[in-house]
């Protein structure tokens, strides 16, 4: 006879087990099991059957009082955690030449003083030539070589300034003078000093007034002979976790004192301070992995051979440190630190007197640094060392690209770009092939992810990165 499967069994836990007939029963049972070679274990908690036969009900599972005994089977070994491997980024591609496109020139002039890639496209700052004179705008592109205007900032605002912060663009202002203020005393920001920001190029909220950076005038008797010093505003970047900072100049008499300002989310800004920095001048600042680098000079005043070049790094953008700097003859480090880009694997930056000089760049004497922290020379004799590398240079905290051309004969005309170089670290310069020359005159070129796009006085080019 077939036992039911609910109600006998729920009932079984009542019975007088010492009864000989519920014995009998027993005894029957097991060896009826025994004998087809089956044993039945009740397990607490057993998993669901795999074989496609319902489980059981839970009121037909009998809860033993004490722990059952394990199966004589063989346990399966349980295999040893796989520990998480991190695959390692494959290293960018090197580039071995430029594929320039065909010019497009604009129906209108157009000078661009930014660019920024965004997404598909690209984002710039700069102005138009209008009859009524420059005017400031804000310019997007498809492609780096056609340019439409995609904001009106509005009369008397000039955004010269454009970094990326996490999904947003923000764009800064800087106005190229300042009003006439007496010998020596500190005026605030102008009026005209803004913020804005846009999540796609092409739509722009003012954020507000700039955060007041003193503007200050000369005193008298500074030497002539020595490069002017731009005081307010000089540039910003974009760092690790979203973090802004941005640099500048004002006078204090016959000192410097530098702005610098950090924010986390280019609403709410602070005044951090430089150690070590008497009367500096701060020429640039990029952001790395690691954080901020900012390069220039200490001991500017009306003698220009008293500037020393120096520099600062910091990992937040409010703790700085002041960089080591190599020694070098008296000739050779008096002076300031101007130009600075930043590849993936090291910085270089440029070095001259501040005494102005006929022809030439303004900045010609390279130093590099694996993380801002250490500089040394290597000069324009290296021969690792390109030597247009401290003239028309760019870099996109990636690789480094410098642009020029070869030297002509005295009398003849400019030759145009004939050459590149491409680095990852300021170190070691690969030459790139050039599939065409450029002859429309330099006004600026930017590295973006694959390639450069070229702005000369007329036209713009784009040149795609050959890489192997």
């Amino acid at each position: 006879m077939s036992t039911p499967t609910t109600g006998p069994l729920r009932q079984s836990t009542v019975l007088n087990i010492h009864s000989p007939a519920v014995i009998s029963v027993i005894v029957v049972a097991v060896v009826a099991l025994v004998v087809l070679g089956f044993i039945f274990v009740p397990r607490f908690g057993s998993a669901p059957s795999t074989s496609g036969e319902p489980s059981l009900s839970p009121t037909a599972t009998l809860t033993p009082t004490v722990e059952p005994t394990p199966s004589a089977s063989p346990a399966t070994p349980t295999a040893a955690p796989t520990a998480t491997v991190v695959p390692t980024p494959a290293p960018p591609a090197s580039w071995t030449g430029l594929a320039w496109s065909e010019p497009v020139t604009p129906a209108f002039t157009v000078h661009l003083d930014d660019v920024e890639p965004w997404r598909d496209s690209y984002v710039a700052v700069g102005m138009l030539e209008t009859d009524a004179g420059p005017a400031a705008r804000i310019f997007s592109s498809p492609d780096g070589l056609n340019w439409t205007v995609a904001y009106d900032p509005g009369t008397d605002h000039w955004p010269r300034h454009l970094v990326v912060r996490d999904d947003e663009l923000l764009a800064f202002s800087q106005r190229d003078s300042f009003p006439e203020v007496s010998p020596g005393s500190i005026v605030g920001a102008p009026p005209d000093t803004y913020i804005w920001r846009s999540t796609d190029g092409v739509h722009w909220s003012l954020l507000g007034d700039w955060p007041t950076i003193p503007v200050g005038s000369r005193s008298a008797g500074w030497d002539e002979t020595q490069y002017p010093i731009h005081p307010g505003l000089i540039d910003v970047a974009s760092g690790p976790g979203g973090g802004l900072v941005a640099i500048g100049n004002t006078f204090a008499g016959d000192e410097l004192a530098p702005s610098l300002l950090y924010s986390p989310d280019g609403v709410t800004w602070a005044v951090e301070y430089l150690p070590d920095a008497p009367s500096p001048i701060l020429n640039a600042i990029v952001a790395t992995d690691g954080g901020y680098v900012v390069v220039g000079a200490v001991d500017i005043g009306p003698d220009p051979a008293t500037a020393v070049p120096a520099a600062w790094h910091s990992a937040d953008g409010v703790t700085w440190t002041r960089a080591t700097v190599e020694e070098q003859p008296d000739a050779l480090t008096r002076g300031e630190f101007g130009r600075l880009e930043a590849g993936m694997a090291g910085l270089v930056t440029c070095f001259d007197s501040r005494e102005m000089k006929a022809g030439g760049w303004r900045f010609d004497d390279p130093w590099i640094s694996a993380d801002g922290s250490n500089w040394r020379r290597v000069g324009t004799s290296d021969p690792d060392h390109p030597r247009i590398a401290c003239g028309w240079m760019d870099g996109d905290g990636e690789r480094i690209i410098a642009i020029g051309a070869r030297q002509a004969p005295t009398g003849q005309p400019w030759p145009g770009v004939t050459e590149a170089w491409s680095s990852f670290d300021g170190v070691t310069w690969t030459p790139l092939t050039l599939s065409d020359v450029l002859t429309d005159s330099f006004e600026a070129f930017w590295v973006v992810p694959d390639g450069v796009i070229y702005a000369g006085v007329q036209s713009f080019w784009f040149g795609t990165a050959l890489m192997r």
